[in-house]
């Protein structure tokens, strides 16, 4: 296995695709067989929780950027808040960092259900903090529309982590 695979440095595309290539061929495999391990369900939990994590920290600093440039309009009170939610999704995600590892049993055994249904979760997390990068990386008009957007973002991912959390919480107690 190459070294940049564990490393939080940022690895390169074709060694990125490598990576993605091999886990989704490891998921496709435990949801049709139900058995997997716990060393290839904390490879994609690392996978997945660093990629969100560094776009995550892209939004903070574009919010940051925001809220200096507006911080004594009347959007900076909004955009304060923004900022402090964002910082509580990166810190839920961080909560269940482990998930896929969870759902995977001492045994190997793995309810193709359940994981199905995370990685369901998991791509709308990811859909949804892209949606939010690229609202906060462009300049608009409307700061207002945009604000209003973010937040309804915001929420929603939170909402999703929510349900990550339940479903990763759900399955452990099946174990």
């Amino acid at each position: 296995m190459a070294r940049s695979e564990h490393s939080d440095s940022p690895i390169g595309d074709k060694q990125q695709s490598i990576l993605i290539s091999r886990l989704a061929s490891k998921l496709q495999l435990a949801i049709k067989t139900g058995v997997s391990s716990t060393k290839v369900m904390k490879k994609v939990d690392e996978f997945i929780i660093r990629n969100l994590n560094r776009k995550i920290e892209g939004i903070v600093g574009k919010l940051d950027s925001l809220l200096n440039t507006h911080a004594q309009t009347i959007f900076g009170e909004r955009i304060g808040l923004l900022y402090l939610q964002v910082a509580s999704i990166q810190e839920k995600l961080n909560e269940c960092e482990e998930g896929y590892r969870n759902l995977c049993s001492s045994r190997g055994r793995v309810k193709p259900s359940s994981l199905k249904e995370l990685l369901s979760i998991d791509d709308e997390i990811a859909y949804h903090t892209y949606a939010l990068y690229d609202l906060v990386s462009r300049r608009r008009a409307s700061i207002r529309k945009a604000l209003r957007e973010a937040e309804e973002i915001v929420e929603e991912i939170g909402i999703l982590l929510d349900e990550r959390r339940e479903l990763i919480n759900t399955a452990n107690s099946l174990d």
